[in-house]
């Protein structure tokens, strides 16, 4: 249910623009790995399948390209002044991405048309840094999914959809592990909808551009449909770090569900 949810989210979007788009990403040292190091690939293991995300970046440690091989073959190039995006797939054929961002050189927009000549486009709001909800409209329908944030740690997913007042809960609880360099992990993979990317939310999550991660590392995973509480999936999630804080792998319930690789090459 859950990847068929995320993939969902590909096709239901529509939103507004805004005019403080800058004309430079603003830099992002909260971002910034130790010693020179990228993450150059993320092996995804989730549900029983394996999607591998290549990525490489420009002179200015900006993302400029993200590869996707799951079954099919996804390949994302990021331009800047402005910001765009040009995805290229074996399912979906060649997307130009238009992004939007306010002064603070957060994505609130992206817009795009795709391969029916639809409009597909979404918003996003912040709290700071925090997002805290992406509005989704294909002309009277409308989807939410609203991110509630403690003390730096998203705690709490929900997405709605208008029909028959669906939705799906996710609830989050940490360790007092931090997440020392503001990685990407679980629940911002939940966000930036981990399985296809074809949208190219990594690579601006990466830039520093769809605000921040979580503080902490969460440990518990509580995932139910809206309305029926009482049927709870429950996961448990630990980490392999190295020894300065960077992240090798994500283990849920233990099996390895995510793999970091890095590299001092762009």
């Amino acid at each position: 249910m859950k990847k068929n949810f995320l993939l969902a989210l590909l096709v239901l979007m529509v939103s507004c623009t805004s005019s403080e788009t800058p004309t430079e990403p603003l830099p992002n040292d909260e971002f910034s790995l130790p010693d020179g190091m990228f993450l150059t690939s993320l092996v995804d293991t989730y549900d029983e399948d394996t999607v591998f995300h290549n990525l490489t970046y420009d002179s200015n440690g900006r993302v400029s390209k993200l590869n996707i091989k799951d079954e099919h073959n996804f390949t994302l190039q990021y331009f800047y002044n402005p910001v765009s995006v040009v995805s290229e797939s074996d399912e979906y054929g060649r997307i130009e991405i238009d992004v939007t961002q306010n002064s603070e050189g957060l994505v609130t927009a992206l817009s795009y048309i795709d391969k029916y000549g639809r409009t597909c486009s979404y918003n996003m709001k912040y709290n700071g840094k925090e997002l805290v909800q992406l509005l989704y409209q294909v002309g009277d329908y409308t989807e939410t999914t609203t991110l509630y944030w403690d003390n730096g740690n998203i705690i709490r997913i929900m997405y709605i959809e208008p029909i028959d007042n669906y939705g799906i809960c996710e609830e989050f609880e940490y360790s007092e592990q931090e997440n020392t360099y503001n990685q990407f992990i679980y629940p911002t993979q939940y966000i930036v909808s981990y399985y296809d990317f074809e949208d190219g939310l990594l690579g601006l999550f990466l830039n520093g551009q769809l605000g921040v991660s979580t503080k902490k590392l969460p440990n518990k995973i509580t995932c139910y449909e809206i309305g029926y509480e009482q049927y709870k999936n429950v996961e448990n999630i630990e980490y392999q770090l190295d020894s300065k804080g960077v992240i090798l792998s994500e283990i849920i319930d233990g099996d390895v569900s995510l793999r970091y690789n890095y590299s001092t090459i762009k």
